[in-house]
């Protein structure tokens, strides 16, 4: 064995350790912080970039409207909607009941 080489290691990592240890306690001083940072806040936006995004969602809700008013049925048609759910489900009538059993 290199007793030479092993405590040139051991000294590197005593060194290593002290800065380390330095920078932690550093830490500890501030409060955990190693500098201070600026808080983010409330991002504002300029008058006319707030009236290009209005535009811009005007122009979007608009289109989304489109389709829905022509899938819109009138009010006089509203009868008319529900008979096909009579056709697919007949609630007036009671549910059918098998009779191979009744005896």
């Amino acid at each position: 064995m290199d007793l030479k080489r092993i405590i040139e290691e051991l000294r590197a990592e005593r060194d290593s350790l002290s800065g380390t240890i330095e920078v932690l306690e550093r830490l500890l001083q501030n409060g955990g912080a190693t500098e201070k940072t600026k808080r983010r806040g409330r991002k504002f936006m300029a008058d006319r970039d707030r009236e290009e995004v209005s535009k811009r969602m005007k122009r979007y809700w608009a289109s989304r409207r489109k389709p829905e008013s022509a899938k819109a049925a009138a009010p006089s048609d509203y009868p008319n909607q529900l008979n096909h759910l009579a056709t697919e489900h007949s609630w007036d009538s009671p549910p059918k009941t098998s009779t191979a059993g009744a005896n």
